[in-house]
């Protein structure tokens, strides 16, 4: 078997990470998975232990949720939060506060 150069190998990553952007401005979260899964194995194969730790830096943790169906009906269903994902929500949630805040003060002053 003949080895892959590192040109090719940087390559794939580039194309794994163009995926990855074009998925989750997409919302696909399921195939975010799989793609981080198939990732994931090209690190463990090809990558060293650092390229393997960026990716795994990136999955995600299922959670279970649920949503409301009818009056008093409700479904429970697995989902997925990626780290990135939760980041931008806390960074968002903090500039909230802020604004609130900001808003106090204007209110009191």
């Amino acid at each position: 078997e003949k080895p892959i150069s590192e040109n090719a190998k940087l390559r794939a990553r580039k194309i794994f990470q163009r995926a990855y952007e074009d998925m989750k401005q997409k919302d696909l979260k399921e195939e975010r998975v799989a793609l981080l899964n198939a990732w994931k194995s090209f690190e463990t194969t090809h990558g060293s232990a650092a390229d393997l730790e960026k990716v795994e830096k990136q999955m995600p943790r299922r959670v279970k949720k649920r949503r409301k169906l009818a009056e008093n009906e409700f479904e429970e269903y697995m989902d997925y939060v990626f780290p990135a994902d939760d980041e931008s929500a806390a960074k968002m949630s903090k500039l909230l506060q802020m604004a609130q805040a900001w808003k106090k003060e204007q209110a009191n002053a």
